[in-house]
């Protein structure tokens, strides 16, 4: 088989989820509501207001736990009924299978979320509330983003899992971790921190968690490094300089390949 024909297989699978469906009307229906009555009914928009945070954190929350629960699951599940074993029989590569089952994820859950923005805007549009079209896709880039990032990491914990049980667990753990418990994290190093290491610093600490690094990102692309306050000014500074991209470049690209290369490895121990 090709990689193309990995992610057909895979989209078949994908397509028979009907909780795909009800996940995309679910957040369709959560995020018109922050959009209706995050602006007024003139249709309004004053910058980074209610309505761009409240469809920023349905994005962070929900999202992750879709990413992270439906690729550990369906490979997991995989993994017992013995599919990629036999397809580890195969004259195949196990990275060409591996590249597959993430680009085959990534694909689904960017059509789930545009499914789901496209709900929100024509609902919002009926209530003349909707955000301007450059707020629009700046928000909806950076979750696809986040879904490119979370992917491999979805795909290698279900490839580790011996059952699905496990893969649930190992998911939810993650997940706990990423959006609730990593903010106590932040908030401790930044008291932490020395003054002379401050910015690359919390940086690298930002830029480790991708949900985070979306967070950010949406605040300071969107003009909202305010919210930050000024004690907080010269990392904002930093994120923006050259070095600070090179830094966030660089962990987004570790967020991909080493879920790959662990996954990878594990593969090829069973081959």
């Amino acid at each position: 088989m090709k990689w193309i024909q990995f992610i057909r297989f895979d989209l078949i699978q994908y397509a028979r989820n009907r909780l795909l469906i009800g996940f995309s009307l679910l957040m369709g229906l959560i995020a018109s509501s922050y959009l209706i009555t995050g602006t007024d009914f003139e249709g309004y928009y004053d910058g980074f207001n209610r309505a761009v945070i409240h469809l920023l954190n349905v994005n962070l929350y929900l999202l992750p736990l879709l990413v992270l629960l439906l690729g550990s699951i369906h490979n997991a599940n995989e993994k017992e009924s013995g599919w990629m074993s036999l397809v580890l029989t195969y004259p195949i590569s196990p990275l060409v299978l591996l590249l597959a089952r993430v680009s085959s994820l990534s694909l689904v859950l960017i059509a789930v979320l545009s499914l789901g923005y496209g709900l929100a805007s024509l609902i919002a549009a009926l209530f003349a509330a909707t955000l301007p079209i450059k707020d629009f896709l700046i928000l909806y880039g950076l979750s696809v983003s986040l879904i490119v990032l979370l992917t491999p990491l979805a795909t290698c914990i279900g490839i580790l899992s011996k059952t699905r049980f496990q893969a649930i667990s190992i998911a939810l753990a993650s997940w706990a971790f990423l959006v609730l418990l990593y903010d106590f994290l932040i908030l401790f190093l930044i008291r932490s921190i020395p003054p002379h290491v401050f910015e690359w610093g919390l940086t690298l600490v930002v830029a480790l968690n991708p949900i985070q690094l979306v967070r950010v990102l949406v605040i300071m692309i969107m003009d909202g490094g305010v919210v930050f306050g000024p004690s907080l000014y010269q990392f904002t500074a930093f994120v923006q300089s050259v070095s600070g991209i090179i830094l966030i470049i660089g962990c987004a690209v570790v967020w991909i390949s080493l879920p790959v290369l662990i996954g990878l490895f594990h593969l090829r121990r069973r081959t």
